[in-house]
């Protein structure tokens, strides 16, 4: 879709083009760097990419540990997990209503994207939504 605020809240189309999928982000990262470039049209689903649900809470809770004493640096999570210093990451969701901690805040891994040392566990998919739109990843070559 589109980075419109109009179409990224919209919930169903009737048609691709209505999505305006020439002014999307795949779009767009093809034709500034001349390459193919695959994505969904819907919203794409990243769970259970980089680690089952299962281990969220263990990989959150040792990163939370090894923070208090390596704030900067790489940190090596579990066996096979690495946390990159990722200045910012999860800022915008620092709390709700000015005090209650939430989101990366709150599992205290805030400033900091998650790797898995052996690569992602399988290939994102289309989520749901928005309908009216193919589920099927889609070659946007530069135009």
């Amino acid at each position: 879709m589109a980075d419109n605020i109009t179409l990224r809240t919209q919930g169903s189309f009737d048609n691709i083009s209505e999505a305006d999928p020439d002014n999307s982000f795949a779009q767009l990262f093809a034709n500034r760097h001349s390459i193919d470039f695959y994505a969904f049209h819907k919203r794409t689903l990243y769970s259970n990419i980089l680690n089952p649900k299962d281990d969220a809470e263990k990989i959150a809770e040792n990163l939370k540990d090894k923070r208090k004493v390596n704030s900067s640096d790489l940190i090596s999570i579990l066996e096979n997990y690495e946390a990159l210093p990722h200045p910012e990451l999860g800022e915008s969701y620092k709390n709700m209503w000015g005090w209650i901690p939430r989101g990366a805040v709150l599992e205290g891994t805030v400033g900091y994207s998650l790797w898995r040392k052996g690569g992602g566990l399988k290939v994102p998919v289309a989520a749901n939504t928005p309908t009216g739109l193919p589920s099927t990843m889609t070659r946007f070559s530069p135009k």
